[in-house]
């Protein structure tokens, strides 16, 4: 009994500090609903089933690089990652806060996580046209698609090259493409399950539209929501 409580106290303690599996989990649920419970996880499972094959496999980025890179980072690695310091203290030091030794693992760790994701894309060849052959309504596949459309023109327009950033371009807008697709997928999601909430908000007190359908007028509802809990976007500082 003793024993169980300390794995729960420690499992507790791990959840309430680790706000990024909190957010992931929260995630995982929000497209379980909008996909479709069998339909979600069975996908999970194939991208968790071609993560486990990357590992240990030699991954080359020629074709994006210019020259080939090759890392292995297997799942003990993960589970060793060092974390580093980032509170640049205000006084002088004699020596560098981040010595070379440290500064060389954070390469060789984003370096590995640049490796492992283009491994995964590459075995799950992922595609926009695998959305229409998902078992989805047609508005929600529509607006699915519109969404993957727009993140592709949005990211074919930005100005990666300027950005300084060591990645390959083309591997920079591949990460910038997933980020999008991300947020689009559950900007979609949530859109489409205000839709069944509607009659909650008395849509009179929204600016007058008569050409507004149910899908607009629950992203305009979101949007309000939104933009009354936001703080960060409103402070120049």
């Amino acid at each position: 009994m003793l024993r169980a409580l300390v794995v729960l106290s420690a499992l507790c303690g791990a959840l309430v500090s680790a706000d990024g599996f909190a957010k992931k989990y929260g995630y995982s649920k929000v497209m379980a609903n909008c996909f479709g419970e069998d339909q979600y996880y069975s996908w999970s499972k194939e991208v968790f089933r071609a993560v486990k094959e990357c590992y240990g496999e030699e991954t080359s980025l020629s074709k994006l690089a210019g020259q080939p890179l090759y890392v292995y980072y297997p799942p003990q690695a993960q589970a060793q990652a060092q974390r580093f310091p980032f509170n640049f203290p205000y006084q002088k030091r004699e020596a560098p806060l981040y010595s070379a030794p440290i500064l060389k693992k954070m390469v060789q760790k984003v370096k590995a996580k640049v490796s492992n994701f283009t491994c995964v894309m590459r075995k799950m060849n992922y595609a926009v046209n695998t959305l229409r052959e998902l078992d989805l309504s047609e508005d929600l596949k529509e607006d699915l698609v519109k969404g993957m459309e727009k993140c592709k023109e949005l990211t074919t327009c930005l100005p990666l090259e300027k950005s300084g950033s060591p990645m390959p371009l083309k591997l920079q807008r591949i990460v910038a493409l997933n980020k999008c697709w991300k947020k689009a997928r559950f900007a979609v999601c949530m859109k489409h399950d205000f839709m069944k909430y509607l009659s909650e908000f008395d849509l009179s007190g929204l600016p007058a539209d008569e050409d507004s359908d149910e899908g607009s007028k629950a992203e305009k509802v979101i949007h309000i929501l939104m933009g009354v809990e936001e703080k960060d976007d409103f402070q120049l500082y």
